[in-house]
């Protein structure tokens, strides 16, 4: 009976090396990530490579892309014309709104389409990549506090404004006495 408890002990002391060569591997890999989600960070705000963002949150980045972008921020007004399910509206309203709250979290923005139903489907888009793991992860919590159908705030705005980080409308639609930095 005695011999039996005299092993336990040196049992435990023998793994003993082995939990903590495990938790140092486990702090290490925590240290990996925060520095890689760090570098991600800096890649997406500071040197606006969306393509990176698009491919945090799994959605398509192609050359196509990269040229409506690169078009984009060479006017400000245009028309661009691509075929049903390229990708225009995912990458070049929401993903690019995504892209400017994380630079700026005071932005305000308007989606206003033909009806407000598909404004709204686009503020839906929205919220669902704000609300991605991979972008909670990197970014944090980006969830304000109104999140509503038809506008919400995002979280970690630093000037008070009466209007929402991101409002919708359709063309029947009236908003007044309302500014906006992105339509």
């Amino acid at each position: 009976m005695n011999k039996l408890r005299a092993k336990k002990p040196i049992a435990a002391t023998r793994d003993l090396p082995n939990r903590l060569y495990r938790e140092d591997q486990i702090a290490r890999l925590a240290r990996i990530r925060q520095a890689k989600n760090e570098y991600l960070k800096y890649l997406i705000i500071e040197e606006d490579r969306i393509d990176l963002l698009a491919e945090l949150v799994d959605k398509r980045f192609d050359d196509f892309h990269e040229v409506l972008m690169d078009h984009q921020a060479g006017f400000i007004t245009t028309l661009q014309l691509a075929p049903r399910g390229w990708g225009k509206s995912t990458v070049g309203t929401v993903i690019s709104c995504v892209h400017e709250f994380l630079k700026d979290r005071d932005l305000r923005v308007l989606f206003a389409s033909e009806t407000s139903t598909q404004a709204c489907n686009f503020l839906g888009e929205l919220k669902s990549i704000l609300t991605n793991d991979n972008i909670v992860e990197v970014f944090g919590d980006l969830k304000g506090d109104m999140w509503h159908e038809n506008g919400i705030n995002i979280k970690g705005r630093y000037t008070a404004r009466k209007e929402s980080s991101v409002m919708t409308t359709g063309v029947d639609g009236a908003i007044t006495s309302a500014y906006f930095d992105v339509i």
